[in-house]
């Protein structure tokens, strides 16, 4: 709505996926099979901070949830997420979302941890996993905000803690200001050999790139 696009939401989440779709499945093969994720951000509203309703956030996520389902995702990707309550409306909508449309459509939920060691409230990363549980997400993880490095922390208590599957997708580091442009440190193959070593050591299982990273890095990582 502040671009004045809410009218819009169905129609260009449907379309977003129909495209996902159609190249996913041209790339698929048995050896290696394609899958669409929905990704759904964070938005610039956060509930906890009264920007925003509950309700209104849900009924805002269900509206571009089901335009994602109808367009042909495998699972819906909550992502970046920054606020606790805000998950819960997330997760609340997909599994609203897929009922409504008769498939069994995974949720997973992937939280952002600050420079800090908490998320952007000050919500600790344990209690972000308890507030997400009773959804019983597919996979929970974090993704955002710094590279692998300064993720083991987090990734190791995931590892230990958490009853789900865990999905980590960092940064190509932190980004530095060079002449005025965000330019992001981390190479392909020292970026892919941290997180590599998360899946080797810490059972993850679904690894990936956010901010910063190129198809380089994700080759290298694959």
């Amino acid at each position: 709505s502040e671009h004045g696009l809410e009218g819009r939401v169905r129609e260009i989440n449907a379309a977003a996926a129909k495209a996902a779709r159609e190249a996913s499945d041209a790339a698929s093969s048995a050896k290696k099979p394609r899958f669409v994720a929905g990704d759904v951000g964070p938005g610039s509203k956060l509930p906890t901070l009264g920007h925003i309703g509950f309700d209104e956030l849900f009924e805002a996520y269900l509206e571009q949830m089901k335009a994602l389902i109808e367009g042909g995702v495998d699972c819906i990707l909550v992502e970046t997420c920054q606020d606790p309550l805000g998950v819960k409306a997330a997760l609340a909508a997909a599994a609203e979302a897929g009922r409504e449309s008769g498939r069994d459509v995974p949720a997973i939920a992937s939280m952002t941890v600050e420079r800090t060691g908490t998320m952007l409230l000050g919500t600790e990363l344990s209690a972000a996993l308890a507030s997400a549980a009773p959804y019983a997400p597919a996979a929970f993880g974090i993704n955002c905000a710094v590279g692998p490095q300064a993720m083991e922390e987090h990734v190791q208590f995931l590892s230990s803690s958490s009853p789900f599957p865990i999905i980590v997708q960092p940064n190509a580091g932190i980004p530095e200001n060079v002449g005025g442009k965000p330019v992001y440190p981390l190479v392909p193959e020292e970026f892919a050999e941290v997180l590599g070593g998360f899946v080797s050591r810490l059972n993850v299982a679904l690894a990936g790139g956010c901010c910063g990273t190129t198809p380089d890095h994700i080759r290298a990582l694959a």
